[in-house]
């Protein structure tokens, strides 16, 4: 027989934040079995690669057990809160809302149609192994504190494609600074940062644009979802919720002085966070296996070398996209290229030497003065650019703009027309496929509504100096195109069309 355990609820004295004591942050309760929600979804979410191991003939045909997604760490103390009547109750630290994880994961596998279980996980007895577990969640209201071992070794297990998820029980301060220190120690160099409205997890599954607030959180009782996270390559690896949303997934339950996402909207963000790190789960593992080529220690002359741009901000996203680029151009073209890459500043004196470079970014581009005049001497001098918003950054998009209007205010971005020569000069390229979300932007901005099955001509910008185009700029992403793996829920071109248009750039630069 399966015994439901009913938790009594306990009022906190607030104080400043909402809360009096760390002692009192007792549990929040178990959820109400209710009918399953329905969320109309966006694009597919792939199931993760996991084995499945066949039954014998002569074995009784039990369902079995389905694979493990989300991996709940445990943390802390037992602890006891007195009870009305003189008895005592005991929870743990890392356990407050026992079936938070739970309901969202069966929450997901109605939703998502997929077939996962989470589990609890003691870090010191763990692989480390994203393929044996996917997703690290932690959650709680105090402090949370690790060995140093295991800090060392969620490092590796973010760098080898995990995924890490913290959650402030109640919008915790406490858990929050505690959380945020950790990270700190995970990676000394890295910054929590909000997630833009346009960030792929907000579109994984539903689109998510308002959620609404208990009144405890300051400011509106409805606004934008405020989930920040940490990027690993083109991934957000870490992702935080500081305004809880466990108490929501648990039991929809709200505390006194508790800040947190509620109910429905709640479940949204935890079913778009499963579709994005479902969605992602291959793009990490091939990021964490880098494609390593034999470059030449010395350039032979008159052969191309790719150059890519470096700046202040999220400059290399992609760092394995150059490598299959330059494999196609070879095969596919007569250009004698170096199997290369050089990093180059706007400010180097070295500048002039690559009449190619390739510019990219995950988020805002910030030159100093000197690199702005590098960059505008450079494309005066019959240089040539291409530039790409890795995952379609919104950023990254109003950033290169920026700087572009202000260096080139008489030659604005414009779309390059479809039979220009960038798009004739080696691939013949008429149409091409775009990702939903780029077809969605498209017929933003266009009469012409097109379905998924339909093709758009190919989309470029370009800035026209002295009669020739000298810079080419996709505001859909090209680089996490020339990977193998697909990095969904972005605005992009499909991997085929990504590199023929990379191609043509790089034939184009050469010969005008």
């Amino acid at each position: 027989m399966i015994r439901k355990i009913v938790f009594i609820f306990f009022i906190l004295l607030l104080a400043e934040n909402g809360f009096s004591q760390i002692a009192d942050g007792g549990p929040c309760g178990v959820i109400p079995k209710g009918k399953p929600q329905r969320i109309k979804g966006g694009e597919g979410v792939p199931p993760l690669p996991l084995p499945a191991t066949p039954l014998r003939r002569t074995e009784r045909k039990r369902q079995p057990s389905p694979p493990v997604l989300i991996g709940k760490i445990t943390w802390g103390q037992k602890r006891t809160l007195p009870e009305p009547d003189g008895t005592s109750f005991t929870y743990f630290d890392w356990n407050l809302d026992p079936s938070d994880v739970r309901n969202l994961t069966e929450f997901a596998n109605r939703n998502l149609v997929i077939w996962y279980k989470p589990t609890n996980i003691d870090l010191n007895k763990f692989s480390f192994d994203p393929d044996e577990i996917p997703i690290l969640y932690i959650t709680g209201f105090r402090p949370i504190s690790l060995n140093k071992r295991n800090i060392q070794m969620l490092r590796e297990y973010l760098l080898a494609g995990g995924f890490l998820w913290g959650d402030a029980c109640r919008g915790s301060k406490y858990f929050s600074d505690s959380f945020r220190n950790l990270v700190k120690e995970i990676f000394p160099e890295a910054e929590f940062s909000p997630l833009p409205l346009d960030h792929p997890l907000y579109h994984s599954f539903a689109t998510i644009e308002k959620v609404k607030y208990s009144q405890w959180v300051e400011g509106s009782k409805e606004g934008a979802p405020m989930v920040e996270g940490i990027n690993i390559g083109c991934r957000t690896a870490i992702i935080f919720n500081p305004y809880g949303l466990s108490c929501s997934w648990d039991s929809n339950h709200i505390k006194e002085g508790a800040r947190i996402v509620l109910g429905e909207d709640a479940m949204k963000i935890g079913l778009n966070m499963i579709s994005y790190c479902l969605g992602y789960y291959n793009a990490g593992r091939y990021l964490a296996n880098p494609r390593k080529i034999v470059q030449n220690e010395s350039t032979t002359p008159g052969s191309f070398v790719f150059a890519q741009v470096q700046y202040n901000g999220d400059w290399d996203p992609c760092p394995p996209a150059f490598i299959n680029l330059i494999r196609e151009t070879h095969r596919s073209s007569n250009v004698p290229i170096e199997v290369k890459r050089e990093e180059i500043t706007f400010n180097s004196s070295k500048l002039l030497d690559y009449p190619f470079l390739y510019l990219t970014g995950g988020g805002k581009i910030i030159l100093s003065s000197e690199e702005k005049k590098g960059l505008k001497s450079f494309i005066e001098n019959g240089g040539f650019i291409l530039a790409d918003s890795c995952l379609g950054n919104l950023e990254f998009d109003r950033s290169f703009r920026t700087i572009l209007l202000e260096l080139f205010p008489q030659n604005p971005l414009t779309p390059i027309a479809p039979n220009h020569q960038i798009f004739n000069v080696l691939n013949k390229i008429q149409s091409v496929s775009y990702s939903p979300r780029a077809l969605k932007m498209l017929n933003q901005n266009s009469d012409m509504k097109a379905s998924e099955s339909v093709n758009y001509p190919p989309y470029l910008e370009g800035v026209e100096i002295n009669g020739s185009v000298r810079v080419v700029y996709s505001k859909f992403s090209l680089g996490t195109g020339w990977v193998t793996e697909d990095f969904p829920f972005i605005p992009s071109f499909s991997n085929n069309d990504a590199l023929k248009m990379g191609v043509n750039a790089i034939v184009y630069s050469l010969t005008h």
